[in-house]
């Protein structure tokens, strides 16, 4: 049974956080959080956005930390990450503490953040929304349309409806029903085999990559 968090109104709160690789270009979340406010959003940017410790937008602890304390935040609506990356596999274990029947919060981003759609779903069935991150897409004026489609999913109960594009194709015809879980291809197969990655029986999984060479997959 999937728990979906409350719908977004003009006036909730909006956390964001860097739960794996720096922003390489700070502007890009002021961008991006400027754009959430223009929604009428209040927004609340965490100190992992302007930290940058190698791969990662600081220490592994640090980064659960801060994502726990918006998670735990009862005047927080929705926590969108600055971007994707390497690095939310890291947190789960710091995760695990949570309590299981926590109310419902939307986690948004894509990529990386695969790791922490799957195991929230796995633990409590939570509702995340695969979308648009703060300084990579919010943060770009040529995704506006995409982004604000995408964002109708947090606003509005009601499906999307009927999805076209060129470039989609059938391979197989026919219907199917069940769980849309998208994920990110090399994110889901580090995760086979460990207790984070939940079963998938009766799904519908979309995979996402790009540039990743099939070896590293296999």
């Amino acid at each position: 049974r999937s728990v979906r968090p409350p719908v977004l109104e003009p006036g909730s709160r909006i956390a964001v956080t860097c739960p794996a690789s720096p922003v390489a270009q700070p502007e890009r979340i002021e961008r991006g959080a400027a754009r959430l406010r223009e929604m009428g959003f209040e927004v609340v940017v965490g100190k992992t956005c302007a930290i940058r410790d190698g791969l990662w937008a600081g220490e592994d602890r640090a980064r659960a930390e801060e994502l726990i304390t918006f998670l735990r935040d009862p005047s927080l609506d929705a926590i969108f990450a600055g971007r994707g990356g390497v690095g939310c596999l890291r947190l789960l274990p710091f995760l695990e503490d949570l309590p299981r029947d926590s109310a419902p919060k939307w986690i948004v981003g894509r990529s990386d953040l695969t790791a922490l759609h799957l195991s929230f779903w796995g633990r409590s069935r939570w509702v995340g929304l695969s979308g648009p991150m703060v300084a990579t897409d919010l943060g770009d004026d040529t995704r506006r349309a995409v982004v604000e489609r995408t964002l109708r999913l947090l606003l509005d109960p009601e499906p999307l409806g009927l999805l076209t594009g060129d470039s989609m194709a059938a391979w197989r015809g026919g219907s199917a029903e069940g769980v849309l879980i998208p994920a990110n291809l090399s994110v889901i197969s580090s995760m086979v085999g460990t207790r984070f990655l939940p079963s998938l029986a009766g799904a519908i999984l979309v995979l996402e990559e790009i540039e990743e060479p099939p070896h590293r997959c296999d």
